[in-house]
């Protein structure tokens, strides 16, 4: 054996080998990062069916969403509301915060009256940019050959 081997190895040449403490620290590290950086991503997934509608366009910067879904459970910024007063006092903080559009999603199914009553609180609390929120309609297969 070489005098550079010796030097290195000492007396016992078992204990040549790899250290992986530091690939392990660096996958463990990795898997941390991945699992926290997505538990920061916002899901608003409702089961809602929009209504169509001919224009539609989207909305851009802070807003005040409220979802209405068919059995008439409503969710304020996709946290779930249990009344009308309920829901008047969270926008209320919400305009506090200096959000003025007011953005409802109401599923297609949903009551007229309903989406009404939830109109007139957002106007009723002095916000004038109301939008409802729709899905494009598709349009008409014109001129399809066969």
């Amino acid at each position: 054996m070489s005098q550079l081997a010796e030097e290195l190895l000492g007396e016992d040449e078992s204990a040549v080998g790899l250290d992986m403490t530091p690939f392990v620290d660096i996958i463990f590290n990795l898997l941390l990062f991945f699992l926290l950086s997505t538990s920061y991503v916002q899901h608003t997934a409702l089961d809602l069916s929009l209504p169509r509608a001919g224009r539609s366009a989207g909305v851009t910067g802070q807003f005040i969403q409220v979802d209405l879904k068919v059995d008439d459970s409503l969710f304020l910024n996709s946290k779930p509301v249990a009344t009308l007063e309920e829901l008047a006092a969270g926008v209320a903080a919400e305009k506090e915060k200096g959000q003025t559009i007011f953005l409802l999603r109401a599923d297609e199914g949903a009551l007229h009256g309903k989406v009404v009553e939830i109109l007139d609180l957002a106007k009723s609390q002095g916000l004038d940019d109301i939008r409802v929120a729709t899905r494009p309609k598709v349009p008409a297969d014109r001129g399809r050959r066969r």
